[in-house]
């Protein structure tokens, strides 16, 4: 089983990597985590060094997503470009087959800001 995990670098975003990693835990399942940076199309002339600061920043999320899961489960991470998140991130989880696609809640970390019991 694999689950396509949407992330943004946010407190919600480390929501939904938590969630998808108890989850995979319960699934046996792999965990693909995705950020997807808005695509410049047509790309305009100076955008080069702003889409290296994007891609960067994707990265070095990325990279502290990946560590927030157990080290017992399988996580790849991708940068996915699209003009939306939703459809850039539904489109990866099709071309990966996914069984399932995992984000945060609204309210930027919920389960971060509230104890168990008071929600």
């Amino acid at each position: 089983m694999k689950l396509t995990v949407g992330y943004l670098a946010t407190p919600s975003g480390d929501d939904g990597v938590a969630l998808a990693a108890v989850l995979a835990s319960a699934l046996d399942a792999s965990i693909d985590i995705v950020i997807v940076i808005r695509s410049d199309e047509p790309v305009m002339e100076g955008s080069g060094p702003y889409r290296k600061v994007l891609t960067a920043q994707a990265e070095q999320g990325l990279a502290a997503a990946r560590s927030l899961g157990p080290g017992d489960i399988d996580v790849t991470t991708h940068i996915a470009e699209h003009e939306s998140f939703a459809q850039g991130l539904m489109e990866f989880a099709a071309e990966h087959d996914a069984d399932m696609i995992v984000v945060g809640g609204a309210g930027d970390g919920l389960l971060n800001r509230h104890t168990v019991g008071t929600v």
